[in-house]
């Protein structure tokens, strides 16, 4: 047997113990393969079920970069999984439909057994994929959302100090005569004036609404 096939070694190493295989024959050994091999499924489903739930927790509270990878990486295991799992649920179909002589009728319904199981895996992987999209979609909303903020904040720095290097600027102009220059109060009425402006424009952007 092949120890990277869990599944046939699992029924391999059943088969000197179970007797059912040598009365039903083939069938039930194809039988027995296939729903050890469906019975893996269900773990790795569990926990992908479990990690999306803590990324998308993960996705709300810090979403990170590191968090976007997991998030595509886990979604390219979905869609791997339900490349492998469709196929198969086609095939078991028809093992339980009568179009093979090998199959017997009794042995047809625990084929269908393995087909509903089947459905649930491919239900419950569709189910991961939508939810692994929607996380994905909010990690992109959140991070443009923090971006608009930085820009946002960026703006409100830079409007304000537009008039401020105006005005600096002026005084700034290699001219002989200032009428303010000669004027005690010039330079603090020049803070005070500076001041004013931010103050100023901080409230209108406040009651604008723009931070």
């Amino acid at each position: 047997t092949d120890p990277a096939m869990p599944c046939i070694q699992t029924v391999w190493n059943r088969l000197p113990r179970d007797a059912r295989f040598a009365e039903r024959g083939t069938d039930a050994l194809c039988h027995a393969v296939l729903d050890a091999l469906v019975d893996e499924y269900m773990p790795l489903l569990d926990k992908m079920d479990e990690e999306i739930e803590w990324l998308e927790d993960l996705v709300l509270e810090n979403p990170e970069t590191s968090t976007l990878e997991r998030l595509l990486s886990l979604k390219h295991t979905v869609m791997s999984l339900r490349r492998v799992i469709n196929p198969l649920r086609e095939l078991v179909n028809r093992l339980c439909r009568n179009e093979f002589p090998q199959i017997d009728r009794q042995s047809q319904i625990y084929f269908r057994d393995v087909y509903d199981h089947l459905v649930r895996i491919q239900e419950m992987s569709e189910s991961i994929r939508d939810i692994v999209s929607g996380a994905v979609d909010i990690y992109l909303n959140s991070t443009s959302l923090r971006l608009n903020v930085v820009m946002k904040a960026l703006t409100v720095v830079s409007t304000i100090f537009l008039p401020l290097t105006f005005l600096a600027g002026v005084y700034g102009m290699n001219f002989k005569y200032f009428p303010e220059l000669n004027w005690w109060f010039s330079y603090p009425a020049l803070w005070f004036i500076f001041l004013l402006i931010v103050v100023g424009m901080l409230y209108f952007f406040k009651k604008r609404g723009w931070f």
